[in-house]
């Protein structure tokens, strides 16, 4: 399943991610492009948990992001609770303006 969302204007709130969703047996493989932003990441959220069923793990390709905030964070955090294992979420591909977001919060120990 693919679903690709509008870039964002400087004067609009559209959503800035686009987001390709991949399921192979138990693990959704998601790569990111844009900006994961508040309303980004609440879009991402809807789409992932509806493809949740019999998901044990996530992993994310953040090559082509550009931009994450601490609602991205969040989200994160949020799937490893739900699937409730110590990987059961990871990032990869990480850029170095993305990475520096998850070492400042000590989230690199946790997902990458």
């Amino acid at each position: 399943m693919s679903e690709s969302l509008p870039r964002r204007k400087a004067d609009s709130t559209e959503i800035a991610v686009a987001f390709d969703i991949e399921r192979r047996g138990d693990t959704l493989y998601i790569k990111l492009a844009g900006e994961a932003d508040l309303f980004g990441s609440s879009k991402l959220r809807q789409a992932i948990v509806k493809n949740m069923d019999g998901v044990s793990r996530i992993i994310f390709d953040l090559g082509e992001l550009n931009f994450a905030d601490s609602y991205f964070l969040r989200l994160l955090i949020r799937l490893r609770k739900r699937l409730g294992g110590v990987s059961s979420v990871k990032v990869k591909n990480v850029r170095p303006n993305i990475k520096r977001i998850f070492e400042v919060t000590g989230l690199d120990k946790v997902f990458m």
